[in-house]
């Protein structure tokens, strides 16, 4: 991990501990069991930062206090019962976790129809985002997915960024590239680079070998009918302006869903769709309609630091693009 993610588990994890603390603190009765109590926090802030399902299990575990808390207090009357002295509110948060796993596992293709003025023909686009592969996803769901692409005899395969992170082996990488070398198109596979991705020469001269395009702030045209663009995820939102053309349709990547009214389709991740409840509810994904035309933000095809979804799919974004 990034020292940023470092900074923003310890946090998340003093926080819950505080809370935690707050709820059984009439059972740390003397000093020392106080004293026990903080350094505990110690590995348990270590063990966070390197599973952050770890992390997770704590949050769902101080919502369901929470939720009991609340139920105690209207009188919900088997509250207490069920409660069972606290041992239950962790079994929720285990359960959860466990549901999130099994969740994960559930690779599902979300498919639009999606009309954009101009086209001459009609395309087929298969996108994903956020595979983090290493930790969260394997390069067998990699393969999973190329096999998809192959089935469907796709047009256009892309790859909307955080494909690695930082996590990623160079064996993984290579094996990676191995597999990219056996995805069949018929105009081509490109990528955009990720804020996990960490690319560099090597990453750069790898793709190309496996016949993969990397967009870096570049325009390539499509079959000379629209333009498919890459922003490069360093840049401000607000400059791209340069890139767009306006005599054919534009199709702009965006690792991240910034908010563009004058391209015609707008295809981004990095929200995970929340990954896990309850922030599904206020990042962005799915479908949106803009001023011209339309911004997809796939909830991606795998997961960050672990291999667990609550709230959301793991998926495969499959595009009709209709003249």
């Amino acid at each position: 991990m990034k020292p940023i993610h470092y900074l923003l588990f310890m946090p998340a994890v003093l926080l819950l501990m505080f809370f935690f603390y707050l709820h059984f603190h009439k059972q740390l009765i003397n000093r020392n069991d106080k004293i026990i109590y903080g350094l505990f926090i110690i590995p348990i802030m270590i063990i966070c930062c390197q599973f952050p399902v770890v992390l997770v299990f704590l949050f769902y575990a101080a919502i369901s206090f929470l939720v009991f808390d609340l139920f105690r207090k209207l009188h919900f009357i088997p509250a207490d019962t069920l409660y069972l002295k606290g041992f239950m509110p962790f079994m929720i948060a285990f359960v959860l976790v466990v549901w999130g796993s099994f969740n994960y596992s559930d690779l599902v293709m979300t498919s639009y129809d999606i009309k954009v003025s101009g086209l001459k023909n009609d395309y087929t686009i298969m996108m994903i985002s956020d595979l983090h592969l290493g930790k969260g996803a394997s390069v067998e769901r990699l393969q999973d997915i190329i096999d998809r692409v192959n089935k469907n005899n796709i047009d256009l395969f892309i790859m909307a960024g955080d494909i690695f992170d930082e996590g990623s082996s160079k064996e993984i990488k290579n094996e990676t590239f191995s597999r990219l070398e056996k995805v069949q198109t018929k105009e081509g596979i490109y990528y955009i680079e990720g804020n996990h991705d960490e690319l560099d020469d090597e990453t750069r001269k790898a793709f190309q070998s496996a016949g993969v395009v990397t967009l870096e702030d570049e325009r390539v045209l499509i079959a000379d009918d629209f333009y498919l663009i890459g922003k490069n995820y360093e840049r401000d939102a607000s400059d791209i302006n340069w890139l767009l053309k306006e005599d054919k349709p534009c199709v702009l990547v965006d690792h991240v869903p910034h908010v563009y009214e004058n391209v015609d389709l707008q295809l981004s991740g990095h929200t995970h769709a929340g990954q896990i409840l309850p922030l599904g509810f206020v990042l962005d994904t799915g479908l949106h309609k803009t001023e011209q035309g339309y911004r997809i933000t796939s909830s991606g095809a795998g997961a960050w630091g672990m291999k667990n979804r609550l709230g959301s799919k793991c998926e495969i974004v499959f595009i009709n693009l209709h003249s």
